[in-house]
């Protein structure tokens, strides 16, 4: 997965996605479903789409990490707007 942002937030983002954190019940049931769609999509597929499938995959997984990662920033830098706002009253 690229990296696109190398700042300590980033960083700290990358080290919370490698901690084991359970799913929820909604995340696991979503994510059955997901899987069980893909293997009948996958099983419809010849090689070649199969490839184009899985390059389309890797770029929109490359894109929810972007996505979350920036997300993450912003609510840090939110919060602490936040908590300074509140330590000057």
């Amino acid at each position: 997965m690229k990296k696109y942002d190398a700042s300590l937030l980033s960083q700290i983002w990358d080290s919370i996605q490698m901690l084991d954190v359970k799913a929820s019940t909604e995340e696991i049931e979503i994510t059955s479903r997901i899987e069980s769609a893909e293997t009948a999509l996958l099983s419809l597929l010849n090689e070649e789409q199969k490839a184009a499938f899985h390059s389309y995959e890797g770029i929109k997984s490359e894109i929810n990490y972007i996505g979350e990662c920036d997300a993450f920033i912003k609510g840090v830098k939110f919060a602490t707007r936040y908590l300074l706002e509140i330590e000057d009253d």
